[in-house]
């Protein structure tokens, strides 16, 4: 089984293919030990300091949709815009979840299952037919 540390490290994998910095037109990457020596200092934040970047990072998120949405296409955030909230959602959720581990819960765990139940409850609302245009 992975544990959190391992996902963090994942997570971090895909912003960095994500969101790749360009100096002097030329792309650089960060390191696997860049990356891994960044995760541990993001550990030691506090869950409070955790929680109120996660909520920050969903409200940048919820702005960027929006303004896909609703906006003139000359306004609106391009696509990678919402990519690079999603990753960095992704970041602070995963560092949500490890400040909210023990050793008796494991909170992705908790939330692997809710997934799975989730799609589990879709599946009946498809198969009932209890949404039109999408579920």
């Amino acid at each position: 089984m992975k544990t959190l540390t391992d996902e963090l490290i994942e997570v971090a994998d895909v912003v960095i293919d994500l969101a790749k910095q360009e100096t002097k037109g030329e792309e650089q990457d960060l390191s696997y030990e860049q990356a891994e020596e960044i995760l541990k200092e993001l550990k030691k934040n506090t869950p409070e300091f955790t929680t109120l970047k996660l909520i920050e990072e969903l409200a940048e998120l919820q702005e960027k949709l929006i303004k896909f949405h609703l906006k003139a296409p000359s306004h609106k955030p391009k696509l990678e815009e919402i990519l690079d909230e999603i990753g960095d959602v992704g970041i602070r959720a995963t560092l949500f979840l490890e400040h909210h581990s023990t050793e008796d819960f494991d909170a992705q765990e908790y939330v692997d299952d809710r997934v799975e139940k989730k799609m589990k409850k879709l599946y009946g609302y498809y198969k009932e037919g209890k949404y039109k245009g999408g579920l």
